[in-house]
């Protein structure tokens, strides 16, 4: 059993450096261990006044534990306002004090203001094998929380996830002209929308500018290949002109893009035009448009804007659909990203609504409501990220990644990574924040059958995968 102690708070500038100004006392006892079966003692119970910080500094703890080899087990998050992530470069001391192991994490990006913290310890990705949240804490950041020892990533760079994950940044692809999109073939190709409405095709991994293919005249927003690309070879865009918007669909023949089809043509676009098209797991279209700020429109199912369209790839409405209509989904404001979990029952899309929060949602399909969404869940997205993408993984390359989902954040500067309840894969129980700080706004992500992910900034386009194993090549250390 775990003896009651006394816990505390402290944020550092940088390790091992104290901030005086932000010493937070504890007064609670913890949380025995033996009254929660097997979750973790909670790391620090009680309440605090809490102080002014700039955002960089790291928080600390007390961790009660039986031992070094239980403390290794421990994972940390972080709940700020309610919305929960793991902690980043989570360290603690081999030696315990009376009140516990001092251990000390990086904070996560807060946008300035007042919150709300909260800290909690893990032994997995579940969300059950969780302890009690600690006492809060109430801190107020006045300034930029980005990291200030962020350097610019490097090509071949080794990165580490929070959970030990190794990963290698690969350089693709520079010399892209804004990019607004991607999508990867079977075969390995990878097509580049650019926002000045070009089309460039990546043959193989290159570090320059890859050739034009099609130059649309209109701006792009975004892009998807057909399930049968590699016979038909159609493409399918989203495009924007001074308030519409229109979708194309195009064959790819060699180096061109050929057989402009218009499938659907002048709806109605906001000034900040956003729109994705993807496909489905039943092979059916689907395209989000945003509201052109009519609030009536979105609603009105005979409106396209401001809905998730579900058509066949001809633009006809698919016989299943109800009423002949092919609206999936209405309501929407500014759509950011459309994906399926791997088992292909829910859709998630990030959205920024009319009250200018964005967030995640789960859409859902059932007996009653056959080909017509209803919501499941809804995430709001901490600070300003602007997301701009999401993907789920859905290979093998890093098997620790299936099922996760992947989210850009151009705003944010980061990839957030958000892992799921081993039961219930619409219930998001840990968030990382992957590349914080070092890239330039994220604009795109997309996973690879086998598992690689690809991110892009507006001009390149990187790879992560596991680093080599040198056992494999023939190298031994």
């Amino acid at each position: 059993m775990y003896r009651s102690t006394r816990a505390y708070y402290l944020l550092m500038a940088a390790p091992g450096t104290l901030l005086s100004a932000a010493i937070v006392l504890l007064t609670a006892a913890a949380t025995a261990a033996c009254e929660t079966g097997n979750r973790p003692p909670a790391p620090s119970p009680g309440t605090g006044t809490g102080e002014t910080i700039t955002g960089r500094e790291r928080i600390g703890w007390d961790q009660p534990a039986q031992g070094t080899a239980e403390l290794a087990t421990f994972r940390y998050a972080i709940y700020v306002d309610g919305t929960r992530s793991e902690i980043a470069d989570a360290t603690c001391t081999s030696t315990a004090g009376p009140t516990g192991f001092a251990c000390s994490g990086r904070l996560p990006v807060m946008p300035p203001g007042t919150h709300v913290l909260e800290i909690a310890a893990f032994t997995s990705g579940d969300a059950d094998a969780e302890s009690a949240r600690s006492g809060t804490l109430r801190v107020t950041v006045i300034g930029s929380t980005s990291p200030a020892t962020a350097t610019p990533l490097v090509n071949g760079e080794r990165l580490t996830t929070v959970d030990g994950i190794q990963l290698s940044a690969v350089l693709v692809v520079d010399g892209i002209a804004d990019l607004a999109d991607m999508a990867l073939a079977p075969d390995g190709r990878l097509l580049i929308a650019e926002r000045g409405g070009r089309v460039r095709i990546v043959e193989d991994s290159v570090n320059a500018a890859p050739p034009v293919v099609a130059d649309t005249g209109a701006e792009l927003l975004s892009l998807a290949l057909a399930p049968d690309f590699a016979s038909t070879g159609h493409v399918f865009v989203i495009h924007s002109q001074p308030g519409v918007f229109g979708l194309v669909r195009y064959r790819l023949q060699g180096d061109q893009l050929i057989d402009r089809m218009r499938i659907l043509a002048d709806i109605p676009a906001s000034p900040e035009p956003s729109a994705v098209v993807r496909f489905g797991p039943d092979a059916k279209l689907y395209a989000a448009f945003d509201d052109a700020n009519d609030r009536d429109a979105a609603e009105r199912l005979s409106d396209w804007g401001g809905k998730i369209l579900r058509l066949n790839p001809d633009g006809r409405t698919p016989d299943d659909q109800p009423a002949a209509s092919p609206v999936f989904w209405s309501g929407l404001a500014s759509p950011r990203g459309l994906d399926w979990g791997p088992d292909g029952n829910a859709l998630w899309m990030a959205e920024r609504g009319p009250d200018g929060i964005e967030r995640l949602r789960v859409l859902v399909t059932g007996v009653d409501r056959p080909r017509r969404a209803g919501q499941r869940a809804t995430y709001v997205l901490p600070g300003e990220p602007w997301t701009t993408s999401l993907a789920f993984s859905r290979g093998d390359a890093v098997p620790q990644f299936h099922g996760n989902l992947f989210v850009a954040a151009r705003g944010a500067g980061s990839l957030l990574r958000v892992q799921f309840h081993q039961n219930d894969r619409t219930r998001a129980v840990t968030t990382e924040k992957l590349l914080e700080g070092r890239m330039e706004g994220l604009r795109a992500v997309q996973v690879s059958e086998d598992g690689a992910i690809y991110c892009a900034t507006g001009s390149a386009v990187w790879r992560l995968t596991p680093p080599p194993d040198p056992r494999k090549s023939g190298v031994i250390r």
